[in-house]
Protein backbone atom coordinates (compact mmCIF):
# COMPACT_ATOMS: atom_id res chain seq x y z
CA UNK A 1 0.00 0.00 0.00
CA UNK A 2 1.71 3.36 -0.70
CA UNK A 3 2.20 5.86 1.74
CA UNK A 4 -0.93 8.22 2.50
CA UNK A 5 1.24 11.44 2.50
CA UNK A 6 5.16 12.52 1.22
CA UNK A 7 6.93 15.46 2.40
CA UNK A 8 9.76 16.81 0.18
CA UNK A 9 12.73 18.25 1.05
CA UNK A 10 15.06 20.02 -1.56
CA UNK A 11 18.13 20.12 0.17
CA UNK A 12 21.62 22.21 -1.07
CA UNK A 13 24.38 21.76 0.90
CA UNK A 14 22.27 20.84 3.95
CA UNK A 15 24.29 18.31 5.63
CA UNK A 16 23.82 19.13 8.79
CA UNK A 17 20.07 19.87 8.87
CA UNK A 18 19.41 16.51 7.16
CA UNK A 19 19.31 14.74 10.38
CA UNK A 20 17.00 17.46 12.15
CA UNK A 21 14.49 18.06 9.42
CA UNK A 22 13.66 13.92 9.00
CA UNK A 23 13.61 13.54 12.84
CA UNK A 24 11.18 16.77 12.96
CA UNK A 25 8.63 15.23 10.06
CA UNK A 26 8.92 11.60 11.73
CA UNK A 27 7.67 13.13 15.03
CA UNK A 28 4.91 15.15 13.43
CA UNK A 29 3.83 12.87 10.44
CA UNK A 30 4.25 9.09 12.24
CA UNK A 31 1.14 9.95 14.46
CA UNK A 32 -0.98 11.60 11.95
CA UNK A 33 -0.49 8.60 9.33
CA UNK A 34 -0.23 5.88 11.92
CA UNK A 35 3.39 5.60 10.17
CA UNK A 36 2.47 5.62 6.67
CA UNK A 37 4.58 8.04 5.16
CA UNK A 38 7.31 8.87 2.95
CA UNK A 39 10.23 11.31 3.21
CA UNK A 40 11.80 12.33 -0.18
CA UNK A 41 15.41 14.22 0.26
CA UNK A 42 16.33 15.94 -3.11
CA UNK A 43 19.90 16.83 -3.40
CA UNK A 44 20.15 19.73 -5.59
CA UNK A 45 24.08 18.94 -6.65
CA UNK A 46 25.03 19.72 -3.28
CA UNK A 47 28.58 20.14 -2.56
CA UNK A 48 28.90 18.62 0.83
CA UNK A 49 28.21 15.58 1.75
CA UNK A 50 24.27 15.89 1.75
CA UNK A 51 24.25 13.18 -0.86
CA UNK A 52 25.61 10.76 0.92
CA UNK A 53 23.54 11.05 3.67
CA UNK A 54 20.32 11.37 2.28
CA UNK A 55 21.39 7.99 0.65
CA UNK A 56 21.90 6.78 4.21
CA UNK A 57 18.70 8.04 5.50
CA UNK A 58 17.04 6.45 2.21
CA UNK A 59 18.16 2.74 3.62
CA UNK A 60 14.97 2.40 6.33
CA UNK A 61 12.72 0.88 4.16
CA UNK A 62 9.52 2.99 2.95
CA UNK A 63 10.36 6.08 4.29
CA UNK A 64 13.17 7.72 2.82
CA UNK A 65 13.55 8.29 -1.01
CA UNK A 66 16.49 10.04 -2.33
CA UNK A 67 16.65 11.77 -5.32
CA UNK A 68 19.70 13.87 -7.05
CA UNK A 69 19.95 16.44 -9.28
CA UNK A 70 23.54 16.60 -11.53
CA UNK A 71 23.72 20.10 -11.62
CA UNK A 72 22.36 23.33 -9.86
CA UNK A 73 18.51 24.10 -10.16
CA UNK A 74 15.92 26.87 -9.39
CA UNK A 75 13.75 25.69 -6.12
CA UNK A 76 10.49 24.59 -8.58
CA UNK A 77 12.42 22.10 -10.41
CA UNK A 78 13.55 20.62 -7.76
CA UNK A 79 10.29 20.40 -5.76
CA UNK A 80 8.88 18.92 -9.00
CA UNK A 81 11.69 16.26 -9.10
CA UNK A 82 10.41 15.62 -5.33
CA UNK A 83 6.83 15.22 -6.69
CA UNK A 84 7.44 13.11 -9.67
CA UNK A 85 9.24 10.60 -7.20
CA UNK A 86 6.85 10.55 -4.73
CA UNK A 87 4.64 7.52 -4.62
CA UNK A 88 1.75 8.74 -2.14
CA UNK A 89 -1.56 10.70 -3.48
CA UNK A 90 -0.85 13.85 -0.94
CA UNK A 91 2.23 15.56 -1.24
CA UNK A 92 3.78 18.25 0.94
Amino acid sequence: MPPKVSIVYPMYNEEENIYPAVQMATEVLGPLTDGNYEIVIVNNASTDRTGEISLYQGTVPMIFTAARRPRYRASWSISRTGTTTSISGIVL
